[in-house]
């Protein structure tokens, strides 16, 4: 790290493998070289990937959009607001 200019203390193994899996990721490298690379045996380094700024932004903004307080008489058929078809304005 200090090679580059990067204060090695800050750093560890594990996030230089998570930092590794997610720029490999990102360069639509194959899941296989992105196993071997990090001497995972399975697809566990799944685990490890993150997402870009700009998706993790976007899921972020789905999310606090959502209303999550009719979910169940949505998309399951339970209500158990006594809610109807006439309260979805």
């Amino acid at each position: 790290m200090g090679a580059i200019n990067r204060d090695p203390s800050l750093y560890g193994a594990h996030s230089l493998r998570i930092g590794g899996a997610t720029a490999m990721a990102w360069l639509k490298a194959p899941p296989a070289t992105i196993q071997a690379a990090g001497r995972w045996r399975s697809d566990a380094y799944m685990c490890y990937l993150r997402e870009c700024r700009a998706a993790a932004f976007h899921f972020s903004e789905q999310i606090a959009s959502a209303d999550p307080d009719d979910f169940q008489s949505d998309f399951i058929d339970i209500d158990v607001h006594g809610y109807d078809a006439t309260d979805d304005d």
